[in-house]
């Protein structure tokens, strides 16, 4: 996960193949 702002890298997640798709929780602050 990148922060827009600075361009630094906040957070990475090896999911062992491509992430095509990124959905929001409505209720949640959570991805």
């Amino acid at each position: 996960i990148w922060n827009v702002c600075s361009g630094t890298c906040l957070n990475s997640v090896d999911t062992h193949s491509q992430v095509c798709s990124i959905v929001w929780s409505t209720n949640y602050k959570e991805l």
